[in-house]
């Protein structure tokens, strides 16, 4: 298969995107979803629950990968090739950051503790400026 210069742009801009937004998900979920040991849906999830049951952090992308990699066999019949192999490198992508990045990167720290109150508890808010 050849690709074209124009093809070849388009395809290394859609994984430069991927990457750009699993970075961004991963530093979100590391930084405020697992410190406050919440479950969110999905298979991130069911990998955040292994987390919390064991302790130990590999555990969440490990088993994300595992699913991902049983769902993703399934729908290489249903959707096709070319979904499925931009589909494994995210899930792939997305394993490892959240592997690699320390579930409270910022957590305890006076910037979590302003984003938190600013994002998440609005009320609290006020803190933040005095901060």
């Amino acid at each position: 298969m050849v690709l074209s210069g124009k093809k070849l742009w388009m395809s290394a801009r859609d994984y430069v995107m991927i990457v750009v937004a699993i970075f961004i998900f991963g530093f979100g979920f590391s930084a405020f979803i697992l410190p406050e040991k919440v479950v969110i849906g999905g298979v991130t999830g069911v990998g955040t629950i292994a987390y919390l049951l064991t302790g130990k952090t590999y555990m969440i992308g490990l088993t994300q990968y595992a699913i991902n990699l049983v769902l993703l066999g399934i729908a290489y019949f249903v959707v096709g090739k070319q979904f499925v192999v931009k589909t494994i490198f995210g899930a792939t992508v997305i394993s490892l950051v959240v592997t690699i990045m320390p579930p409270s990167a910022c957590a305890g720290t006076a910037v979590h503790e302003c984003l938190y109150r600013r994002y998440i508890h609005r009320d609290c808010a006020w803190a933040c400026v005095r901060a």
